[in-house]
């Protein structure tokens, strides 16, 4: 505020006042006009006062405007999925210097950077996060003069995406015994927020798996709770090991020489039936096992392994069977 309330006249009294330049002044006739300043700068503003008798001086002050910086308010703080834009609400700011020109800087607390753009108080920008987490975006306005203000809010992404599941194509193992094969497999999953999610196989990696085909379901999940499945499928086939290994259960047996022998030498008759193309020859040296197996039950097999060697041919004669 400007004050001419300090001039005086000797032989009368000061009836008007008027300071110039008035661009500034809220009433240029006041005594103690209000001064604004609109840009930095230094100003010399002349009173001129009149006395009753129209006599007139006049005196001079300086006033020195000095920048503030502006005021920002960046927005309130959001909460987005994973792969949503963040738009600025927009950005607001004031500034007193109403001459001052602007420019916005928006650092959404992942490393990037960007110009935002300016509008009258108003600043606006939009943005994409590479993966979840908790962001602080600062939005900083500057000035012409160099003030600079700043503010921020805080931008939680939700992990919503669930992870990427890769499971073979598709398996098929030669089975090494009639209840079929050991499978081993590779199941990987990757996520773009936690770096180990965990996968589970139905049936799992290392199990023993059937004569035919056998439908493998994995699931992955993440820390969010977010889940993919995938699915696969497992062939066991009969081929010549897996008559190797029926003979070596034979053998395990510790039956008489004599019945191991007998029972092998049907196994291997089916082997090399099958070995020649013949699948109806192995089906019949598979069924005069069985036939053979009934016999010696109660002689020279217990019950219990004389199920265990009919279970096996049974299975490879279905398998055998079902084969194209």
């Amino acid at each position: 505020q400007l004050d001419g309330t300090g001039s005086s006249d000797s032989d009368g009294t000061i009836v008007s006042y008027l300071w110039s330049p008035a661009d500034n002044l809220d009433d240029p006739t006041l005594a103690q006009p209000t001064f604004t300043g609109v840009d930095d700068d230094v100003v010399t503003m002349t009173l001129e006062v009149t006395d009753d008798d129209g006599a007139t001086n006049t005196a001079t002050t300086t006033v020195t405007v000095t920048n503030v910086a502006p005021t920002v308010n960046a927005g309130a703080d959001q909460t987005v999925n994973d792969g949503a834009t963040v738009v600025l609400g927009p950005a607001t700011f004031t500034d007193p210097g109403t001459l001052d020109t602007h420019t916005a800087a928006v650092d959404w607390g992942d490393g990037a950077v960007e110009a935002g753009t300016v509008g009258t108080g108003t600043v606006e920008g939009s943005h994409v996060f590479a993966g979840p987490g908790v962001y602080t975006v600062t939005v900083t306005v500057t000035d012409d003069d160099g003030g600079a203000g700043s503010d921020s809010f805080t931008v939680t992404v939700l992990d919503v995406t669930p992870p990427v599941l890769t499971v073979p194509a598709g398996i098929s193992v030669e089975a090494s015994e009639p209840d079929g094969a050991i499978v081993a497999y590779v199941v990987t999953a990757t996520d773009d927020a936690d770096t180990a999610p965990v996968v589970v196989c139905v049936p799992a990696s290392g199990s023993l798996f059937p004569i035919g085909d056998t439908v493998v379901t994995c699931t992955a999940s993440d820390a969010a709770g977010n889940t993919a499945t995938a699915s696969f499928s497992v062939n066991v086939f009969v081929g010549s090991s897996t008559f190797d290994g029926f003979v070596d259960e034979i053998a395990q047996l510790n039956l008489p020489r004599g019945n191991t022998q007998a029972l092998s030498a049907k196994i291997k008759a089916a082997q090399s039936a099958l070995a020649a193309g013949d699948v109806q020859r192995a089906i019949d040296s598979l069924n005069a096992l069985i036939k053979q197996v009934n016999a010696l039950e109660g002689k020279r097999l217990t019950t219990a392994q004389a199920n265990e060697i009919r279970a096996g041919a049974q299975t490879l004669i279905d398998a055998l069977t079902a084969s194209p």
